[in-house]
């Protein structure tokens, strides 16, 4: 980034805060289910920015 901040520094924080909000909001159930989830989803590419699906 421009201002020296780290891609993977701003990432990491802002999935942090989005996870606290998601706990606050639903409950600790609910954001353990969706991150157990993020393994797989990881490695079946579906963040990839310029996936392609047909």
């Amino acid at each position: 980034m421009a201002e020296g901040i780290e891609p993977h520094i701003l990432a990491e924080s802002a999935l942090y805060t989005a996870l606290s909000e998601l706990t606050r909001n639903q409950g600790e159930t609910c954001v353990s289910a969706i991150v157990s989830q993020l393994p797989q989803q990881v490695e079946n590419g579906d963040f990839l920015i310029d996936r392609v699906i047909q």
